[in-house]
């Protein structure tokens, strides 16, 4: 998936290149304090399949990422990969 859609500063979604599948991030949540880290709704749509989870992602990881994913976007080359606690 390497097209993004910034919905705000948080949300996003990702598209398959063929825009029949989807990972939708909503903000749920974020910890500043203790472990930086950002919670987000995640909705799933793959063909016929649809569901959704609630995850945790380190802050400074989805920084990596969103950079990662401009430059994947500029060069259209690349992989990436994204995990949550």
């Amino acid at each position: 998936m390497t097209t993004r859609k910034l919905i705000n500063d948080f949300d996003f979604i990702l598209f398959s290149l063929d825009r029949r599948s989807s990972l939708q991030f909503t903000f749920i949540d974020i910890e500043t304090e203790r472990y930086p880290s950002i919670s987000f709704l995640v909705d799933v749509i793959d063909h016929s399949f649809k569901g959704s989870i609630e995850i945790w992602i380190e802050k400074n990881i989805l920084e990596e990422f969103y950079k990662s994913l401009k430059e994947t976007m500029n060069s259209r080359e690349g992989n990436l990969s994204l995990g949550s606690m």
